[in-house]
């Protein structure tokens, strides 16, 4: 196994764990305390471990406490999505401006598409 295949692997074992916990755990959302604000959850990883099944499956579990981000990405939109929700498609150009920016947080080639 290459590198990338070992990190693959431990990222589909760990979201296999996350997703067992998910299933077990049936508790509410705690109430936030006084001087407690809405912290971020960043969930990222290789392209397709499963980082949408996660999110969705925490949205459906917590609906009024998970809320996507869209990313930015220059491929064509597939069937089904819509920009702005799924994510946000721009031209090539659009991305490189933003990239020199500095208003992207993680970027990633795949594909000839950003």
């Amino acid at each position: 196994m290459n590198k990338i295949e070992i990190m693959e692997e431990k990222m589909t074992r760990m979201l296999s764990q996350l997703m067992a916990v998910l299933t077990v755990v049936d508790e509410p959302v705690p109430k936030p305390k006084k001087n407690d604000s809405d912290k971020p959850l960043m969930i990222i990883g290789p392209i397709a471990v499963g980082k949408d099944t996660m999110i969705n499956r925490l949205k459906r579990k917590y609906p009024n406490k998970i809320n996507k981000l869209p990313s930015y990405t220059t491929r064509p939109i597939r069937s089904g999505e819509k920009d702005g929700v799924d994510y946000y498609f721009v031209t090539k150009e659009e991305f490189i401006r933003l990239k020199n920016k500095g208003e992207l947080f993680e970027i990633q080639e795949y594909n000839n598409n950003w």
